[in-house]
């Protein structure tokens, strides 16, 4: 990209349109008429559209020489789309599916394929195959086709999916000799730290490689990939792409997941979107939801200074959007536009920084992806409680951490080299520190404990304990609630003695009397305050 021509920002309302069609549809976009496609956009009045080039089914929207056009299409659909959203002074995306290819590009190239532990072909839940792109298709189908839609398409930017199914364990040749070593078959394997390193890594060559490919022909198109450095891979961004982006899904609590996603990006320097949907069922089904919903979750995006993406689906005999959909979107979009000023210049800032440990991820981590329960749980406590949060990972904290007033950690048992250092400045600058879970170390070898005014000495033998807040700390219990009860904890408590922390209250094990501390549970260590909190120490652990 040329440097001062990201207009993605600034595009602050976007819409993508989902048409993964099947090779049986015989009357693809038979209906289409560009005119008509600008006059129902207008409606919307969106800034930018995200429109397909190459579906999840592997089939082309357009004559393609490279790849495999859908084989009942007709027109060329991606060319008139194009030439209708810039004739109405809308920007165009091309959707482009990165792992899926069609029957007969398979069946020709089946060297492309990603493969099983069994050494079969992987499918998709339809008629397509996984490629991995560690096998020649990058060079001889990907590049190559992305090439022909530069130079044949005027196009603004390019949104790539199929991110987290790169994810899969894969045993291809391809994959075989770039990792060296025996592919892993899970977790336990004694490869698989390694592994997910490796992937990682080349996962993150492939974006920035591709981006560069992209730019080299047309410096001006953005490039995104959906749910990259997402906080369920706890990763930077690589060098190359130009925007942040993920379609979240709507089932799990959107305004919720927007505010979590945004809160790892909007302090970065790319722009970045959480993309929302107007159906019910997300991808699957064709109901409407509420507008209202969908202004709940615009006005979360508002709140990070973020621009808006709203998914919609087109039906496959005309492509059209349907006027309803676009009146409903058009009601949310100006819900934000009268709203768009105030963020337009705008940055955001937050009291809390919560970590996301990278280090943790891929020490004890037993998935590409990671657990993300106990840093969503925090974000959802620290917004609940009143609080602003921006989530940062552990090689983040050096740079960064000064900007905030304290820092949660939760179930954050590892950091990545340097990571301890700077909170331990930044503590003793006067920031604050919480910490969930277990008192982290660095893979440097340090660690939080003279922070804390702790030394861990091991693991409770119980996976879960019982905590009840005492009389001593019975303000900290909510006016609403007269009773406090035991709460049941699960997880294995380290134990720890007491090395200047002071005891706020213990811990219960399972089976045993009252009153038999069996673990510490909570503690804090002398110095004197939060920031955000002076009713509070500077150090917390729980």
């Amino acid at each position: 990209m040329e440097s001062g021509t990201n207009w993605y920002k600034d595009a602050f309302c976007k819409l993508h349109f989902d048409m993964h069609t099947p090779s049986h549809i015989a009357d693809i976009a038979s209906g289409f008429d560009p005119d008509e496609f600008a006059r129902r956009l207008r409606i919307a009045s969106p800034d930018a559209i995200c429109f397909f080039a190459k579906s999840a089914r592997g089939w082309a929207h357009y004559p393609t020489r490279i790849g495999a056009a859908h084989p009942h299409l007709k027109r060329d659909l991606l060319g008139e789309a194009i030439e209708a959203c810039h004739k109405a002074g809308i920007k165009l995306i091309a959707y482009y599916c990165i792992e899926v290819i069609p029957p007969p590009i398979a069946e020709a190239h089946p060297e492309y394929l990603a493969r099983g532990a069994n050494g079969e072909p992987v499918k998709t839940g339809g008629e397509g195959f996984i490629s991995c792109v560690n096998t020649p298709v990058q060079e001889e189908l990907i590049l190559p086709q992305l090439k022909e839609i530069l130079e044949n398409y005027d196009v603004d930017g390019i949104f790539f999916d199929g991110f987290p199914a790169m994810h899969r364990i894969c045993f291809c040749e391809g994959c075989r000799r770039s990792f060296g070593k025996e592919i892993p078959n899970g977790p336990d394997h004694p490869n698989w730290r390694e592994y997910v390193v490796w992937q990682r890594n080349r996962l993150n060559e492939w974006c920035s490689e591709t981006a560069r490919f992209i730019h080299s022909i047309r410096p001006d198109v953005l490039v995104g990939v959906n749910w990259l450095a997402a906080n369920r891979y706890a990763d930077v961004p690589p060098p190359g792409v130009d925007y942040l982006t993920a379609d979240y899904p709507v089932s799990d609590n959107c305004s919720l997941g927007t505010s979590y996603q945004l809160a790892a990006w909007c302090w970065r320097d790319l722009p970045c979107d959480v993309m929302n949907a107007r159906m019910l069922g997300w991808w699957s089904d064709w109901t409407f939801r509420p507008s209202a919903a969908l202004k709940t979750e615009f006005a979360a995006s508002i709140a990070y200074c973020c621009p808006l993406f709203l998914g919609d689906l087109l039906p496959p005999d005309t492509s059209l959007p349907d006027v309803h959909a676009m009146e409903l979107a058009g009601e949310a979009f100006k819900f934000a536009r009268a709203r768009e000023d105030l963020v337009r210049e705008a940055a955001p800032i937050a009291d809390l920084a919560l970590v996301n440990s990278s280090a943790d991820h891929l020490l004890r981590g037993r998935s590409p992806s990671r657990d993300e329960t106990a840093l969503r749980g925090a974000f959802l406590a620290a917004v609940e409680g009143g609080y602003t949060a921006h989530i940062l990972l552990d090689i983040d904290l050096a740079e960064n951490l000064s900007r905030y007033k304290a820092v949660l950690m939760p179930e954050a048992a590892y950091l990545c080299e340097g990571a301890c250092r700077a909170i331990r400045e930044f503590v003793a600058e006067g920031g604050g520190l919480i910490v969930c879970g277990p008192v982290p170390k660095g893979v440097d070898g340090d660690s939080l404990e003279d922070v804390l005014g702790v030394r861990v000495e091991g693991e409770a033998e119980d996976d879960c304990a019982f905590l009840r807040v005492p009389d001593g700390l019975a303000h900290m219990w909510p006016d609403w609630e007269p009773v406090r009860p035991w709460v049941l904890v699960l997880g294995r408590f380290q134990k720890a003695r007491l090395e200047g922390a002071e005891e706020l209250m213990g811990s219960v094990a399972a089976g045993s009397p009252v009153g038999s501390e069996a673990a510490l549970a909570w503690y804090l260590s002398p110095p004197a305050t939060i920031p955000i909190n002076t009713s509070a120490p500077s150090s917390l652990a729980l």
